[in-house]
């Protein structure tokens, strides 16, 4: 031991201070070999195979699915018709309501059906039509 100190520099350190200098060196080299001990179980236990594999998420037999689905349903409204669900509609008309009322001449409400009646027109026939027309 005094050898130890006397290689460090340390032989002509007080009692008290080589009290402590010796506590702390104790203290570490227990340290140490408590790390190295876990270390080496570390290293010397076998791993399960069984924790290296993947575990697959089993899936639900049918009543359970079934169970899911009708709980999801809780709570919410039906499924229909938009015109059904909009019959107790609140505010005021639709745009296209109005343009209903609205007040028109004769003239501009005739080329009105007719630009619609040729647009539906149009995209029937252009739907399958996809070449050229020879003339």
């Amino acid at each position: 031991m005094e050898q130890a100190l006397a290689k460090h520099g340390l032989k002509s350190a007080t009692k008290a201070k080589r009290q402590r200098l010796l506590e702390a060196a104790e203290e570490e080299a227990e340290e140490q070999l408590a790390l190295r001990e876990r270390l080496g179980t570390i290293n010397e236990s076998k791993v399960d195979p069984r924790d290296l594999e993947s575990r697959k998420k089993r899936g639900h037999d049918k009543e359970a699915r079934l169970a899911t689905v009708l709980a999801g349903r809780e709570g919410r409204d039906k499924f229909g018709a938009t015109s059904g669900r909009k019959k107790d509609k609140t505010g005021g008309l639709s745009e296209r309501e109005k343009q209903r009322k609205k007040a028109m001449p004769v003239v501009a409400r005739l080329k009105q059906v007719q630009n619609r009646v040729a647009k539906s027109r149009n995209k029937k026939f252009s739907k399958n039509f996809k070449g050229h027309v020879r003339g």
